[in-house]
């Protein structure tokens, strides 16, 4: 089944972006980040599911905080864990709310990042313990897979760009950005990975890893896989077209039978042109 991200359109409520999705013709919208809460917007959701009938699916700072802030839940500092575990709770509720039947949220940082560098550099700061976020992290982990219950919990692989691994000669400050790190993280819990490719296709230029290698083998441990194209130095979330390298790697792998979601954020065309290419794959 194909998604498509809310992201993908510039909304300032919820409501409005999953009417403009649906206007252009999708009934299946992953719920994420960029817009503002409001009171109404559950049941919002809720009316707008039954009246198109459409099917959703929340994604890390969906439904979003009241107070912005990344999301980390490998981090020692306790106020902030604290705020990640009851945030990701209501993302759970939400979920199982609006009938979804899956959930995905980024791996931790070694840091807390300030909401104004996501996605940038990353000021040098001091490291947490790698093993002691770690075990955070799958603490927190087991501890939401047990009140999610049916609902299955995908962990999302992080990007590292060359900025921020020099930034901090050369330690990786993220958690799970290529296949070791991400079995690293996983340790001996049962954890679901949610491939973002155009991360990977960063991270494996970054760290000097074989992107088909490590995607090949990733694709085969996941049925939960988000889709957008980059020039290997930045996640940018470009377009997903035919004849690239890209889709020809992924048309080499079985795709059939996993949540596929679009995340491309330059135009309608170039959302419905990702969904079609997406299409002849599957």
């Amino acid at each position: 089944m194909i998604y498509v991200s809310s992201s993908c359109v510039k909304a300032k409520t919820i409501g409005d972006a999953v009417r403009q999705l649906h206007d252009a013709g999708f009934k299946c919208i992953e719920l994420s980040g960029g817009t503002q809460p409001y009171p109404e917007m559950e049941h919002e959701l809720a009316d707008l599911k039954a009246k198109f009938g459409l099917s959703y699916l929340c994604h890390n700072y969906f439904p979003p905080p009241p107070i912005p802030f990344v999301v980390n839940l490998a981090s020692l500092n306790d106020q902030m864990y604290r705020m990640t575990m009851e945030h990701l709770l209501r993302a759970i509720h939400l979920s199982k709310f609006l009938g979804a039947d899956k959930f995905g949220f980024h791996a931790g940082f070694l840091m807390d990042i300030p909401t104004d560098e996501v996605g940038k550099s990353i000021s040098n700061k001091n490291l947490f313990e790698r093993e002691a976020a770690l075990q955070r992290f799958r603490n927190g982990f087991a501890d939401l897979k047990e009140i999610a219950g049916e609902l299955k919990l995908y962990v999302e692989n992080n990007v590292v760009s060359r900025t921020n691994l020099r930034n901090f000669e050369g330690v990786n400050p993220l958690l799970a950005t290529d296949k070791a790190s991400a079995y690293e993280l996983r340790g001996g819990l049962s954890m679901n990975f949610l491939i973002d490719v155009a991360h990977l296709k960063v991270s494996c230029r970054t760290l000097n890893l074989d992107f088909h290698s490590e995607l090949e083998t990733l694709l085969k441990e996941s049925d939960y896989v988000h889709v957008s194209d980059n020039d290997g130095t930045a996640d940018t979330n470009q377009a997903f077209l035919r004849n690239t390298e890209l889709f020809e790697m992924l048309k080499r792998n079985n795709l059939k039978g996993k949540t596929l979601t679009l995340e491309v954020y330059s135009g309608l065309d170039d959302l419905i042109s990702g969904y079609e290419a997406l299409k002849e794959i599957i």
